[in-house]
């Protein structure tokens, strides 16, 4: 469950719980230690959780006690989800939430009475979790509860709180009967703009469905003008008008067409980076400012010269990437946020890059003339971005070679591994003994030379690359050698070895 969900929890016990399973769920054997480390709950208090945890998940989970912790393993992933949904199902603040959505607001008194609360102790709740409203410039109000703050702030807050959530929450959006209709009419009907977007259809649904609760109460989300925009003649944005009667029918009220522009807007800015030549169109059609290009030149040369080498499509697809920040700023800047998660990914994956990007969009930001408040989640967008295109579009493929000695089944072992996970899209050798000076290896070009036989490395020359495995290979030699072919690849996955930890 995400941090944002964790503030709006008042059961301690089912944060401790989420917290557990949470930590379990990204790896599943643990020292006590290290879990109470994780999960910030005392190893006292673990021991008494774990215990309850086990009986409120009889059947789905199993949580085995080890002579240094505890291994987890899940049994049942639909009667998991099932009990954990049960663990929140009852929470006052989420009924809130959804009751603002929908439009069916009562006092603090009524929702006090509705959930056998005293008056103080709903108030209190209420004032508790307006520091997680902070980060969207919300806050509560008391009669009726309510959220109070900019209109694009509370649907980026309630489009967080609903499509972010994982599928345990059962405050989900359940899709109903009119909202589906629709949807299948854009299905069966959507003209497919030209430039293509790359927005998901969970995604899609979620900002339609909040757009369209929100704006039948009369909250609407202001649109600005945007210079050298004739809307008019977007035969994307005008096939979703033709939605309107259709909202109509099933709703009883008009839809203004600046809720389907803000909507369209939304939809365009999530862009591709395997379509380069609908990126390209994009930028034609929507970028109204040369200083996005000049930005986006500017800083793939600064990032990386590799990757500003014009094979490579990656300006082309950082002026889109930037042309997109630009129209959601001017929709409302909000629209810009990350989840904290997402934030804590980059920084977390590649951490010195993150702070290069920061620094560069410290001096250049202006430039760009967004609001710098969200400049900790533009950075960390641009830098999964920036590196999902050098994934995507850099090969470094190396040439490896391979010389074991010692068992024959063993070594065939290795070999057959070798070519099975390495072959297709790195060079993979087998040189024979006869064949091991260096001039096979200058011949070959080789990068990284493999053995479990420490003589052969006197073959090499002092700046040849070289693994040493065991005799018989640990998963530990491997993630070795994945870690000699790219240093990121052990912060993005790693082999995992499945020891034994029964005592």
């Amino acid at each position: 469950m995400r941090a944002l969900h964790l503030n709006f929890i008042l059961d301690k016990r089912t944060i401790r719980f989420l917290k557990i399973l949470s930590a379990f769920e990204g790896k599943s054997d643990y020292l006590l230690r290290d879990l109470s480390e994780a999960t910030e709950i005392n190893e006292r208090t673990l021991l008494v959780d774990i215990k309850n945890i086990r009986l409120h998940f009889d059947g789905c989970l199993e949580i085995e006690s080890t002579h240094t912790g505890y291994q987890f393993q899940l049994l049942n992933p639909n009667g998991y989800a099932e009990a954990k949904r049960e663990l929140i199902s009852q929470e006052p603040l989420f009924v809130v939430i959804e009751s603002i959505l929908s439009g069916k607001l009562l006092s603090y008194e009524e929702w006090a009475d509705h959930f056998f609360l005293s008056e103080s102790s709903m108030r209190r709740h209420l004032l508790r979790v307006s520091e997680a409203l902070e980060p969207y410039q919300l806050q509560f109000s008391i009669n009726p509860v309510d959220l109070i703050g900019e209109e694009g702030n509370i649907r980026k807050f309630l489009k967080d709180f609903y499509y972010e959530a994982d599928e345990i929450s059962p405050f989900t959006l359940k899709p109903s009967v009119e909202v589906n209709e629709l949807m299948y009419y854009l299905e069966e009907n959507r003209y497919q703009p030209s430039m293509g977007t790359d927005i998901l259809p969970t995604d899609f649904y979620y900002q339609f469905y909040i757009m369209v609760y929100r704006s039948s109460q009369g909250k609407y989300m202001p649109v600005p003008n945007i210079e050298g925009m004739d809307w008019e003649k977007d035969d994307t944005y005008q096939f979703l008008l033709s939605l309107k009667p259709k909202i109509q029918k099933r709703y009883g009220f008009v839809v203004p067409d600046s809720e389907l522009l803000g909507l369209y807007l939304y939809a365009i800015c999530k862009r591709t980076i395997d379509a380069p030549a609908k990126e390209e169109l994009f930028c034609q059609q929507f970028n109204h400012w040369s200083t996005i290009t000049e930005l986006a030149r500017k800083f793939v040369a600064y990032y990386d010269p590799i990757l500003a080498d014009p094979r490579f499509p990656t300006t082309t697809l950082i002026e889109s990437f930037l042309t997109s920040v630009k129209y959601l700023d001017q929709l409302t800047p909000i629209m810009n946020k990350n989840i904290t998660e997402v934030n804590a990914f980059a920084r977390h994956s590649y951490p010195d890059c993150y702070t290069r990007i920061h620094s560069f969009l410290e001096a250049n930001l202006r430039d760009l003339k967004v609001e710098d408040t969200y400049i900790e989640d533009i950075t960390a967008s641009l830098l999964l971005t920036i590196e999902a295109i050098r994934d995507s579009y850099v090969q470094n493929p190396k040439r490896i070679a391979f010389l074991l000695e010692g068992s024959s089944f063993v070594c065939r072992s290795v070999k057959a591994k070798a070519l099975r996970y390495f072959r297709g899209y790195h060079q993979i050798f087998f040189p024979t003994i006869e064949q091991m000076d260096n001039h096979f290896f200058y011949q070959n070009q080789i990068d990284i030379f493999v053995t479990n036989y420490a003589d052969y490395v006197s073959y090499l020359e002092k700046d040849m690359e070289y693994i040493l495995f065991q005799s018989i290979p640990t998963i530990d030699d491997w993630n070795h050698l994945l870690e000699r072919i790219n240093p990121q690849i052990l912060k993005d996955f790693s082999l995992n070895p499945l020891t034994d930890l029964k005592g």
